[in-house]
């Protein structure tokens, strides 16, 4: 059980329309807004409380004259609700698997699966294209082909029943582009997309190479670095922060943030547990956000300013910008770390590049395939999901295994080499289809660019054994040393 410091919590999260995401915080009736507020500052004078015991005390106040029936039977399902026995709750879903769906045995968010996924999911891929977890209580989709298929039929399986991996998240899910479907979704992306586009990013591209350029004369001056902390979170911070254009305390907080939010779309294990009062102090910084904290010219700025002239709802544009927190920092830097580690332990293919820089973007894309960043999303089946013999029965939870897509050996030859003229234009580490990630070509310019100045001052990059990130979503390395020569 975690234990959750409220004195780093807003008391407004309590009662938003946000926090009903964030599991603990769902109770938000307006009839019960000051007295909930009362009861937990009273409860946790003094002490910590466990997230159980927080959620006791939002509840525990008597129904005024004003409360409803509603109010009560919500007040009464809250008070039943226990985030111990929540943590594989699926009980608004399908649980048995079709009769043609084979089966793999296994906790795939276990720390021991987490640390060894590929070998999980080379077995998951030997089973079939579409495989029941029981302990997970999905449907993993598993090879390259049944991935691309699924992600298609977004009409199928979709995203506007969320897309995390245990339902009370998805049940209290915001209203965000990425767990969105057909004309909802498209009108959020359009928004989203408008500072991503290739043309808009001109604008930034030589603030980026400026950067990187800066960088690498640096690092190469000293004897080692980190590469994930020194060398790949460099642009994503200094830079894609400041085009989000929060403000000085958000920017100082978008990485825990958005590790915390990533951790909690897994299942509610130890990791989603423990991710809580980071996530919850995002929704707290998100609720409380207002123009005036924001860069004008920021993404963000933008997004609630959609909010006014009625591009979106008021709660979509507040939820929105968590579209812009939880993904733009990470991923990069994950992809960023994994490509450096890859030409450090191929010093060939370093040497191949920097006489032939035209290969630049098949590193990049060669790299991103096989660092996978994100592990999986889940989609909802609305109606049955049949792929080569296999079933997805309606409402199920898919799990969509983008890494296991990006290690099929019936779609990459070897595919667990690194090769350099490879260039997998087709990786489904930025996803596929409807929702492929709005921010893939400002990820690219940031490797790309940092590749381009590691080219102009390397010509050996070295590397020690690399600390291997543990989270339910994203996946990748959390330290590792390096050096420059």
């Amino acid at each position: 059980m975690i234990s959750i410091g409220l004195e780093h919590i807003p008391l407004p999260l309590w009662t938003s329309k946000l926090s009903r995401l964030w599991l603990i915080v769902c109770y938000h009736c307006h009839a019960y807004e000051m007295s909930c507020q009362n009861n937990i500052k009273a409860y946790t004078n003094g002490h910590r409380a466990s997230a159980n015991e927080i959620l006791k005390a939002a509840v525990t106040t008597e129904p005024t004259a004003s409360s409803s029936g509603a109010d009560q039977k919500q007040k009464k399902t809250i008070e039943n609700f226990s985030l111990e026995s929540a943590r594989f709750d699926t009980r608004s879903t399908n649980l048995h698997s079709s009769n043609t769906t084979r089966q793999y045995d296994i906790d795939l968010y276990s720390p021991e699966a987490l640390r060894n996924s590929d070998e999980h999911y080379k077995k998951l891929r030997n089973i079939a294209p579409i495989v029941y977890l029981p302990q997970n209580a999905m449907h993993a989709v598993t090879t390259y082909e049944a991935v691309r298929a699924a992600l298609r039929a977004d009409d199928i399986l979709i995203s506007g029943e969320g897309v995390s991996a245990n339902e009370l998240l998805n049940t209290n899910r915001p209203a965000i582009a990425l767990m969105s479907d057909g004309e909802t979704h498209m009108r959020r992306r359009n928004v989203l997309m408008q500072p991503l586009k290739p043309r808009s990013l001109d604008n930034v591209k030589t603030q980026i190479q400026s950067s990187a350029e800066t960088l690498i004369a640096d690092l190469t001056a000293r004897d080692s670095f980190c590469v994930v902390a020194d060398f790949a979170t460099h642009l994503p911070v200094t830079i894609v922060s400041n085009l989000v254009g929060l403000s000085e305390y958000g920017r100082e907080h978008m990485l825990d943030w958005a590790a915390a939010t990533f951790n909690m779309m897994g299942p509610l294990n130890p990791l989603g547990e423990q991710a809580l009062p980071t996530a919850l102090e995002m929704v707290g910084y998100i609720e409380t956000l207002t123009p005036e904290q924001l860069d004008p010219n920021g993404w963000a700025a933008n997004v609630l300013s959609a909010g006014e002239d009625g591009r979106l709802s008021k709660e979509e544009a507040g939820a929105m910008v968590t579209d812009y927190i939880a993904p733009s920092l990470d991923t990069t830097i994950l992809a960023s770390a994994h490509m450096f580690w890859r030409l450090a332990i191929t010093p060939d293919a370093f040497e191949e590049v920097r006489k032939n820089p035209t290969l630049v973007p098949s590193v990049v894309n060669e790299s991103v395939r096989l660092a996978s960043p994100i592990r999986a999303f889940t989609r909802y089946a609305q109606s049955d999901f049949k792929f080569d013999g296999c079933c997805i029965p309606a409402g199920s939870r898919a799990l969509i295994l983008y890494a296991s897509a990006n290690r099929d050996e019936a779609h990459y030859i070897q595919p667990n080499e690194f090769q350099l003229h490879r260039n997998p234009r087709d990786q489904m580490a930025w996803g596929h289809g409807a929702h492929t990630c709005v921010g893939m070509h400002l990820a690219r310019m940031e490797m790309e660019q940092l590749l381009i100045a590691l080219l102009r001052h390397a010509r050996r990059l070295t590397t020690e054994e690399p600390i291997m990130l543990l989270n339910n979503v994203l996946q990748g390395f959390s330290a590792m040393r390096g050096s420059i020569d």
